[in-house]
């Protein structure tokens, strides 16, 4: 009876201690505004307690005065250290605040500073290029030999042609703001712009194999050269071709140079041979992604080359966007002529241009061919 009677007492003077807990670990108010809070259930809490003793003293002789002030003692002494719980716990909150916020302007400054470091370093080397020296090994050094295979590269072969030789120190100038344009322009950040032994001759190459669909940035880019190039009354013959090439750092006296050789490239200048002025020859790999954003013509088809690349596939004219004028030739342009014809028709797409009536299919074999147009 007299366990009962003080567990009765104890239950209703404890029982809203515990609903400060909440207080003190709601993280959006301040320790101020926590410590009014204890402070004011205290005085209730007392309060309620003194009132307890006074109404169940004279029923529970149990509960003496002793107990009764020990009570009291221990709630204020608990409510303190609940004050300075939601201090220090404030005060740890700031810190940890202060330290992370540290932490993450250290951290920003090394990613910029790496970043102005690859900035200036791209205007060396290529973006690819240098992400290889970054995901490979952080031990890795420009002086160890660099040399990759790209599985699927997407390729941009232009080939100048000049009416006088007046126009070369023009062209000298157009392809050097060209290559300016590649680098100080983040939208053709990750095309590689490869100058061959003649100026007359460039190449453009980006990795696609993340995304195929980003070939189109090789085309956007080719109609951009073709918007200024007419301003110099300069012609040229383009092809486009996605396959496999060898990349490799070639290191010289004063600077660096990228250098790219495959066969794909052999196969892509046997095409230019074949085609006539402001023309755009795209292979087949390229027009199974970009069918149904540009206007294409069927030129002929491949049927087998000493390279073992692209046979029996079909090799279409480029002539522009599906809405808008034709940029490129093709549309009244003779079929092109490669060796032996075949009498096979060749299905046509639907983005293939409405005006042509008649399908062709051609064999391709360079040793016999004499008579290319």
């Amino acid at each position: 009876q007299l366990l009962f009677h003080r567990q009765y007492h104890e239950y209703l003077v404890l029982t809203p201690i515990y609903p400060l807990y909440f207080c003190t670990l709601f993280r959006q108010c301040s320790w101020l505004i926590k410590t009014f809070f204890i402070i004011i259930c205290s005085i209730l809490q007392l309060y309620m307690l003194e009132y307890i003793w006074l109404t169940t003293n004279t029923y529970f002789s149990s509960i003496n005065s002793l107990h009764h002030y020990t009570t009291s003692t221990l709630i204020i002494f608990h409510n303190s250290l609940l004050i300075i719980l939601s201090y220090i716990h404030e005060w740890l909150e700031k810190i940890d605040f202060v330290w992370f916020k540290q932490i993450d302007n250290e951290r920003l400054i090394i990613i910029r500073q790496r970043n102005q470091f690859i900035k200036q370093t791209s205007f060396l080397l290529p973006l690819r290029v240098i992400n290889y020296y970054l995901n490979t090994n952080s031990n890795l050094s420009l002086t160890q030999h660099y040399h990759y295979k790209y599985d699927q590269m997407g390729l941009l072969y232009i080939r100048f042609n000049l009416l006088n030789n007046k126009d070369e120190y023009s062209l000298i100038n157009f392809i050097n703001n060209i290559e300016y344009l590649l680098k100080n322009n983040d939208k053709y950040n990750n095309i590689v712009m490869h100058k061959k032994s003649t100026i007359r001759e460039i190449i453009f190459s980006m990795d696609v194999s993340s995304s195929l669909k980003s070939i189109q940035e090789l085309v956007e880019l080719l109609f951009q050269i073709d918007e200024h190039i007419k301003l110099l009354q300069i012609n040229f013959t383009a092809c486009l071709h996605i396959g496999c090439i060898n990349e490799i750092l070639i290191h010289f006296e004063k600077y660096p140079k990228i250098d790219i050789w495959s066969e794909h490239i052999s196969f892509i200048q046997l095409l230019m041979s074949k085609i006539q002025q402001n023309h755009c020859l795209v292979t087949s790999s390229v027009y199974h992604l970009l069918n149904d954003l540009y206007l294409f013509r069927i030129a002929g088809s491949v049927i087998n080359t000493p390279m073992n690349i692209e046979n029996n596939t079909s090799i279409y004219f480029l002539l522009g966007r599906l809405i808008g004028d034709n940029i490129f030739q093709g549309r009244n342009a003779l079929p092109l002529t490669i060796n032996q014809p075949n009498n096979d028709t060749i299905p046509k797409s639907s983005s293939l241009d409405d005006s042509q009536c008649s399908q062709y299919q051609y064999k391709h074999n360079s040793h016999n061919d004499k008579n290319p147009s």
